[in-house]
């Protein structure tokens, strides 16, 4: 067999298998890398597999400690991939093109969602993880490895916040864990980018080029996750802030709407609900009317208040529009509700 992106004569066995269990017409294999490849990687191996309504590109190049892998998969049809994992292991991807998910072990209780142009740190177990490809797209999927004793030796403290996840990884390897997806900055970038254009050249020139940029990846990582963490505390901070103001804004029967609390907190409305439900599972106005509905039906049965009363209390656009909702919420309609409990 011939490879066409080494010397060698037999190509490197990448990592991580690679399996279509969906189809039954036969997939050639070659390890001639096509001419289309958005990107190439001169100094590592190829497998090229070729179906008439699909096309996938792994380039892969492995190094005393570390280890790259590039896929590009262009589906005609809507493709279902199992990636065959031998051993857990921490993986750094980067999703360059399309947004795509990976089914770990095949269940879709857990899933690592990669979102194009972002990239996070994921553990995954060894396994087998399905991933699915919608048809007429390209997916550009990179990911490097690197040893576990090299991290843990490296002498520099911005590598710190890894070691934790790699103890964790120590003591319990049947887990799956991934790190918040945060969108892919110029520096990462250009160090991928610099990776991707090395020239061609042996194993021995590879270890003066590959591990360096990819610890520089590291350390990028390390300050860019601190930064979004620090982010996302102070954006969670505000959401409580804004859900206590519904809370006290109900309470005291005051007028307000979404749209209004996003402009008191220099928010755009979308956004607002985009992070809210992000971290609360639902959009800001259903917790609105969620909040309004359970301290309606407290008045009903604490304070025995009639659900007319309580309807223009809670500034609800008439009676039916609360009695729809507070049957919908509750099971029960209102008026049933305050009779079981103010039968006189």
């Amino acid at each position: 067999m011939k490879a066409s992106l080494s010397k060698t004569q037999q190509p490197l066995k990448p990592r991580v298998g690679i399996e279509f269990p969906y189809i039954s017409d036969p997939v050639q294999l070659s390890y001639n890398l096509p001419k289309n490849t958005t990107y190439r990687l001169r100094y590592g191996h190829c497998r090229h597999w070729q179906h008439p309504k699909f096309t996938v590109i792994e380039q892969y190049c492995q190094t005393k400690d570390t280890y790259i892998y590039l896929s590009e998969i262009v589906p005609s049809m809507e493709l279902t991939v199992n990636f065959i994992y031998t051993h857990d292991d921490l993986y750094f991807f980067y999703q360059l093109k399309g947004n795509t998910r990976l089914w770990i072990d095949q269940k879709k209780a857990a899933i690592l969602r990669m979102k194009e142009q972002h990239y996070q740190i994921s553990h995954l177990p060894a396994g087998h993880h399905q991933a699915y490809y919608k048809k007429e797209k390209r997916y550009l999927t990179f990911y490097f490895i690197i040893d576990r004793s090299l991290l843990l030796h490296f002498q520099d403290n911005s590598l710190s916040f890894l070691k934790d996840l790699l103890f964790k990884l120590t003591y319990k390897p049947e887990k799956f864990g991934s790190t918040i997806s945060i969108p892919l900055s110029a520096k990462a970038k250009l160090y991928l980018y610099r990776l991707f254009r090395l020239p061609r050249q042996n194993e021995l020139s590879l270890e003066r080029y590959v591990p360096p940029i990819l610890l520089q990846l590291i350390t990028l990582a390390r300050q860019e996750y601190s930064e979004e963490y620090q982010s996302q505390n102070k954006l969670i901070l505000k959401l409580q802030q804004i859900r206590q103001q519904v809370q006290e804004n109900i309470k005291e029967s005051v007028a307000f709407t979404v749209e209004e609390l996003a402009h008191n907190h220099q928010l755009t409305t979308n956004y607002l609900n985009q992070v809210h439900r992000r971290h609360y599972h639902e959009n800001l106005q259903r917790y609105i009317t969620r909040t309004k509905l359970a301290e309606g039906y407290r008045q009903i049965v604490e304070e025995g208040i009639t659900p007319t009363a309580v309807a223009l209390d809670l500034l609800f656009y008439d009676g039916a529009a609360f009695t729809r909702a507070f049957k919908k919420e509750f099971g029960i309609l209102p008026s049933i509700l305050y009779f079981r409990y103010h039968k006189k």
